[in-house]
């Protein structure tokens, strides 16, 4: 029980959806997202290696208040933080999932390995997102 002097946290969004793709087009009038071009390989035939285009998309639901937001990518073998993508979010109720989009317009990976985004909400950790580049010689057919 709290005193009137005391504040509640806001619930721990769930994630239904926590996606790597090309981009997110949100439809006019419906306010539909249609998330085109979900991935998790990326073939590179040298390095460093700029993707583009990437987007994060999420879906959560259970939120309910308004959550600082962040975005980490971290390279997994090293553990090294490459880059944070910080924002806000609001929830408007617990029974109404919320999403969004973040367009990242250049990503710069350095070697080939295993990367991740992972998603924190109020300095809670949420879900992440993993994914493998590799080092494909020069005229090798893709897969």
């Amino acid at each position: 029980m709290t005193g009137p002097n005391e504040s509640v946290s806001p619930p721990t969004p769930v994630p239904i959806a926590f996606l790597l793709c090309e981009r997110v087009i949100i439809e006019e009038g419906t306010r539909k997202k249609n998330i085109i071009g979900v991935w998790n390989n990326i073939r590179a035939t040298k390095f460093p290696h700029i993707q583009t285009p990437v987007c994060l998309y999420a879906r959560l639901i259970d939120g309910e208040g308004l959550y600082a937001l962040r975005m980490e990518l971290v390279r997994v073998e090293t553990q090294e933080k490459m880059m944070t993508i910080e924002g806000e979010i609001t929830g408007n109720s617990r029974h109404v999932p919320m999403d969004f989009a973040s367009p990242i317009f250049s990503l710069g990976l350095p070697s080939a390995g295993e990367y991740e985004f992972s998603l924190w909400m109020n300095d809670r950790y949420i879900h992440r997102v993993r994914f493998y580049v590799q080092d494909v010689p020069r005229g090798a057919t893709p897969a």
